[in-house]
């Protein structure tokens, strides 16, 4: 169970759907190579520590009778990288940021380019959750869909507490105060995960 901003829950149905795929490209990429997701409290991380991160994050929101984690800033920027992880795979389908889309396709595959695979999940992901009332599949605005995805973010995570690692470099009265006033524990930015060896991992 997860304490979501919708309730201590677990992913139901086509939003957990979403869910594992994206995090099932995660872990491939960590099983082959590091991966780096550009968010700072998880690219610091030793390459299990991730493991066992995204580990704990899976078995948090996918099993009825796992315990609710502590929340700290490397669980939820976890949870946060997997929904960066959707956006960045629909920028890809829709060809975002790819000018050979129209002389071949992406990477020389005409059919990549025309999948609508990430965007289906999505949308499935939004329609059972009472999100997507006037989005289509043939939306070419990819603004659009990466509202839905932070929409869909939103119905996991309370807010982005784990992306402000930077300003808890204040001095230690500033960070404290800034913590206090937005209801940080203590402990929220310093938890360390853990750091199997390679045969737990």
């Amino acid at each position: 169970m997860y304490p979501t901003s919708a309730g201590i829950r677990v992913l139901q149905g086509a939003e957990r759907r979403l869910f594992v795929e994206s995090l099932g490209m995660i872990v491939d990429m960590l099983t082959v190579h590091d991966f780096t997701p550009d968010i700072q409290v998880l690219d610091e991380l030793e390459r299990n520590q991730k493991i066992a991160t995204y580990h704990a994050v899976a078995r948090a929101l996918l099993v009825e009778d796992e315990p609710p984690p502590a929340l700290t800033a490397v669980i939820e920027a976890a949870v946060a990288s997997v929904y960066r992880h959707i956006q960045h795979m629909i920028s890809i389908e829709m060809g975002e940021g790819f000018p050979d889309v129209d002389d071949g396709g992406l990477f020389g595959d005409p059919g990549l380019a025309e999948s609508r695979c990430w965007r289906e999940l999505a949308l499935a992901a939004g329609h059972h959750l009472g999100l997507t009332a006037d989005l289509g599949l043939d939306e070419p605005d990819y603004c659009e869909w990466d509202l839905l995805v932070e929409c869909l973010e939103g119905r996991v995570l309370w807010d982005d507490d784990w992306d402000m690692v930077e300003y808890m470099d204040a001095p230690p009265a500033v960070a404290r105060r800034v913590k206090a006033e937005l209801g940080i524990d203590e402990d929220y930015f310093v938890a360390i995960p853990p750091d199997p060896d390679d045969a737990d991992a």
